[in-house]
């Protein structure tokens, strides 16, 4: 039991390191009996490009695979997202990155793009994909509406 409970300590300081966090978590479901190896495997495939990104307090990543942060993005404290999820820029013409607030929860599969903001207490569905910003208490869900032509 000790040993496993030093393998978690040594994960969340290296979460942290990654994620320039004081604090983070991974998905309290996960196999934390696995070698530390494994689990840093696992940590490394969660924060794929995350390494310079700003991140405040309680981070937490569920479910966490196929994670993608640009480094430009910055987020506030208690941030919790789930498995495939992408937050960054909308291309190589703009570095802009989104800002996103205290207390905020990503769904499954959620792409956040561009120069915006997404607020506090905001809880954005499963899905969704944001390009406009978001006020503060928002529940945000469904893709980006498309104009298409009725023929």
């Amino acid at each position: 039991m000790a040993a496993a409970a030093l393998r978690l300590a040594v994960l969340a300081v290296a979460i942290g390191a990654l994620v320039a966090s004081s604090s983070a978590a991974v998905c309290p479901h996960a196999n934390h009996t696995a070698p530390f190896a494994a689990d840093f495997t696992m940590l490394q495939h969660q924060l794929r490009g995350t390494a310079a990104a700003t991140i405040g307090r309680r981070f937490t990543i569920h479910h966490g695979y196929a994670v993608v942060i640009n480094k430009f993005v910055v987020a506030g404290d208690d941030f919790t997202i789930r498995h495939a999820v992408t937050i960054g820029n909308r291309g190589p013409d703009s570095l802009a990155c989104p800002v996103i607030g205290n207390n905020v929860e990503l769904g499954a599969n959620v792409v956040i793009i561009g120069d915006i903001t997404i607020g506090n207490n905001v809880t954005i569905g499963a899905g969704s994909v944001v390009l406009d910003s978001i006020p503060d208490n928002a529940l945000v869900v469904g893709e980006k509406a498309r104009v298409k032509v009725i023929k």
